[in-house]
């Protein structure tokens, strides 16, 4: 269920993952996280946002206990 998350991004950083299927597998790339008012979020393969920004951005729970 989305969820509202409000704050200010404190920091972005990417992580590099390989891409399980489709024609790009076994390819490695890099995903976007933000660090916002505290809570991890992976913004995902692009990143619209600046550290320092003030956001309000709907988020849901990952099935891995994060936000994205």
């Amino acid at each position: 269920m989305p969820e509202q998350l409000i704050g200010t991004i404190d920091s972005i950083y990417t992580k590099d993952i390989t891409i399980k299927r489709g024609p790009r597998a076994g390819q490695t790339s890099k995903v976007y996280h933000a660090i916002i008012s505290g809570e991890d979020v992976n913004l995902g393969w692009s990143c619209p946002y600046e550290e320092g920004e003030r956001v309000n951005i709907q988020v849901e729970t990952s099935r891995f206990g994060g936000y994205e």
